[in-house]
Formats: structure tokens, sequence, C-alpha cells
């Protein structure tokens, strides 16, 4: 019976959603900020769910192209200068 109290407990005090988000740059700080889902950017920006997710966390940086497309989209607040403290994509 207490580990089942226990349960309840940890249960009510947070609920859990999806992964933890380990780490975020700008650009995911700004999707969580106004709500959006990686979805969400993924199809406003036209690319894939997976490569969303890699620019929010930082593991992936944009093209030029795309860089720019992030800045309108942000309305400025990710702007492409902030995109060179990220490394570019290597293939292996």
């Amino acid at each position: 019976m207490a580990r089942s109290k226990r349960r309840a407990n940890r249960q009510a005090e947070k609920p859990r959603v999806g992964r933890p988000v380990e780490k975020r740059n700008k650009l995911g700080e700004w999707v969580d900020a106004h709500g959006w889902t990686r979805q969400q950017l993924a199809e406003a920006l036209g690319i894939a769910f997976g490569t969303a997710t890699r620019l929010c966390s930082g593991a992936r940086r944009p093209s030029l192209e795309m860089a720019v497309q992030i800045e309108d989209l942000t309305e400025g607040a990710v702007s492409v200068r902030s995109w060179l403290e990220v490394p570019a994509h290597t293939k292996n």
C-alpha cells in the first residue's frame, strides 16, 4: 500500500508528458515559449520532424536559407547570427 501511495504522490506532483528535453538552444526555447510543438515548427518550415528536433536541440545547424526562414518565422528572436555557435553538421 505504501508503494501505491508514493506512486500516486509522485504523479500528483508533476504530470509527465513526453520525453524530457535535455538541451535546447534559442530556437528550442522560442518554440517552447510560444506553445508550439516540434511538429508545428517542422510544418511551418517545410522540414522533417527529426530535423526540427535536431535544430531545436542544437545538434544541427541550418543552411543559410533555413536560418533566414527561421529568423523570419520567429520575427528576429532567433537571428541568423545565433547559429554561428552551433557546430556544422558533419557526415561520418
